[in-house]
Parts: structure tokens; sequence; C-alpha cells
């Protein structure tokens, strides 16, 4: 078997869920001699792809445009007279004998996306699964929808193939170094893990949970915008939340063993890494019951009923305060989210992806 891995995607985050995926992926074919490859590079100062080690004799360099080679065919000619073109952002290799699959991780742009992005956007998705023998979804949810806006796909051409999760997100033994991060107790504060900027990952009702329930707020992502500060200042205070950047995964498993919850109020998921990771830690997960989190989170997460209504706050905030107050039972909660954690491997990811390749290429 013969692959081409299109590295794009390193070029248009820094980080990121899709990155994170990919990196996962090219760190086992990197070691795999099972099959013959090829990696498409690009410039990049993306956080994964520095830790990734590909080899040279197997890496080219078509083009230093990334942000104009995103909408193009890549400029190559397949050294092999079979091969599986696999592009880490909906790109295809229009050749003869060459196998395009391409990987569904959500359809946000086609939900939540207006004006010229969404039209580029679903013009580039649109042709590249038009154009594929194969199409990866990373979740049943994430099938449906693919199905819903492509009615017309032959479902034997699909596989739903799940994310994994690290398994170095893990309970620990104690939390005293958490004091270098956040200046709450262990088991005080709630957590918020994600991206703040679009509007359906709700992050307004994290921080009204935490005003409402009477918890801090420890948030992970970038740094805060002046207009957020200003937000969370009025709303909680300034001495009721704590924002940790770019934290490591040593830290941010370190905030999920502290963290009262997860709290995880998105509309909208592909899939949910962060919601697994919780679970490792023996974090508890609170969320709403949209899109892949039920299938993501199983029996080891709160899961509140979403009716798209002022009452889905106030459930969120009465479940929060349900943990804080002790009328939950937290260590069954916490057995039963490692459990079905442990559903999730990338191991297991790359396994099914690579099946997946043997299956197209025979078709």
């Amino acid at each position: 078997m013969n692959v081409i891995f299109d590295n794009i995607i390193f070029s248009l985050q820094r980080s990121g869920g899709v990155s994170k995926v990919w990196y996962e992926l090219l760190k086992r074919a990197a070691i795999d001699t099972s099959f013959s490859k090829l990696y498409l590079e690009y410039s990049h100062q993306n956080i994964f792809r520095q830790h990734l080690e590909l080899p040279i004799a197997e890496t080219v360099y078509p083009s230093q445009r990334p942000f104009i080679e995103r909408y193009l065919t890549p400029q190559i000619r397949t050294p092999f007279p079979t091969t599986i073109f696999h592009s880490s952002y909906f790109r295809i290799l229009p050749q003869k004998g060459v196998q395009n699959i391409t990987t569904i991780h959500d359809f946000t742009y086609n939900y939540f996306r207006s004006g010229l992005p969404k039209f580029v956007h679903l013009w580039q998705e649109r042709y590249a699964i038009n154009h594929s023998a194969g199409i990866i979804c990373v979740s049943e949810n994430t099938k449906k929808d693919l199905l819903a806006f492509y009615p017309h796909i032959d479902e034997n051409k699909i596989a739903v193939v799940y994310n994994g999760v690290d398994e170095c997100f893990r309970q620990l033994p104690n939390t005293e170094e958490l004091k270098k991060f956040v200046p709450f107790e262990s088991g005080s504060y709630v957590l918020y893990v994600g991206n703040r900027q679009v509007a359906y990952k709700n992050f307004a009702v994290a921080v009204n949970t935490a005003k409402n329930v009477v918890v801090p707020l420890v948030i992970v992502g970038t740094k805060l915008t002046e207009k957020e500060e200003q937000f969370l200042n009025a709303t909680l205070g300034k001495h009721h939340f704590a924002v940790v950047p770019d934290a490591s995964v040593k830290t941010l498993n370190l905030l999920y063993n502290g963290a009262l919850c997860l709290l995880y109020p998105s509309l909208y998921e592909g899939f949910g890494i962060p919601v697994l990771e919780a679970q490792r830690a023996g974090c508890p997960v609170v969320c709403f019951n949209v899109a892949s989190l039920p299938e993501v989170a199983g029996d080891g997460a709160l899961i509140v009923e979403y009716k798209n209504s002022k009452r889905d706050a106030d459930a969120i905030a009465e479940i929060v305060s349900d943990l804080k107050n002790g009328r939950v039972n937290i260590d069954d909660l916490r057995q039963r989210g490692k459990t079905n954690a442990r559903r999730f491997s990338w191991d297991k990811t790359y396994q099914q992806t690579l099946e997946f390749y043997n299956k197209i290429k025979l078709i």
C-alpha cells in the first residue's frame, strides 16, 4: 500500500483539534514500515508539528504559499503507480491511480458561518467530498450531518473512525502543584476548555453558571481580550476567575484533576476531545445532549437536555450546584467516566484508518 499524507493543516493552524488528530495519525505512520508513504510539507508554526519527526527521504515541499495552496490542487506528481491520497484539509489529487480520502471533523461552517468565508469553505468542502473515494467521519453524528448535507453520497464510502485521547490524562494522587497555576483550592472551581470567540461554544453560559452557583471559573485557552476581561470582571469579579493560556498537557491534566467539573456547554461538536480528557483524569463532565456529545460522553457524564430556552442555562447551573453541594455520587461518576474513556485510543484510531485505506484501495 502507498499513501500520500497532505500536511496542509499544520500551516493553517498553530494548534487546534484538526491538527491534533493529524499529528496523532502521522506520529504512528512515521514508524510504521508496513506501507510506503510520502508527506507533503509546508511552512508552519504548528505546535504539534514541532514534536513530530518525519523521515526526510519521504518528505517533499511542493510550495511555500500555504494560504494559497490550501485552495489549490497539490502540485506534485505521485511517485507511486497507485496510491491513497489523504489530505488533512479538503484537498484532492486528481491523478490517475489515486484514491482520495477526506476526513470530516464537523460541519460548523455549514451551521454557523455566513458570507464569503462560508461560501469559500463550502466550495472546497463540496469539491473534496464529491471527488473522494472514501470519507472518514469522526463520529456517527458527523456522518449523520454529512448525509443530511450530501444525501447523494454512497454510505459504503463512509467510515466512522473515532478520535482518541492521550493516555497521559489520568487521575493524580494529589494536586499540590495546582497553586502554581490558579489561586483556588482543589475541587472548588469549574473548568472551561476551548474556543470562546464562536457563539455556539456558549462561553457566556459557563461564566453565568459560575456566577449563579458562586464558584470560581478557570479558563484554558488563548489570552483574554480586553472585552472578555471586562465581561468577566463585571460578571464574576476579578478574584473569581483565572486564565491559563497555552496550557501544556501536564498542566491541563492537573487542572482537570483539581476541578469540580469540566463545564462544556457547547451546542455543537463534531467529536469533543476535552470530554474524554476530563473523564480519563477523573473530572466530572457537564454538557448538553447535543450533536456528538452524548455519543462520546456515554454514561460517564452529567448530560443536560437542551431545549433551546432560557431554562437551559438554569438546568446547567442546577447540575453544577448539585455537584458543589454533594448531591451527586462523584466517585461513581468518575468511575463511569474513566470506563467510558477507555473506549477510545489513538492507536485504535490509527488502526481503523489503515483498515479503511485498505478497503478503499480495493475498490
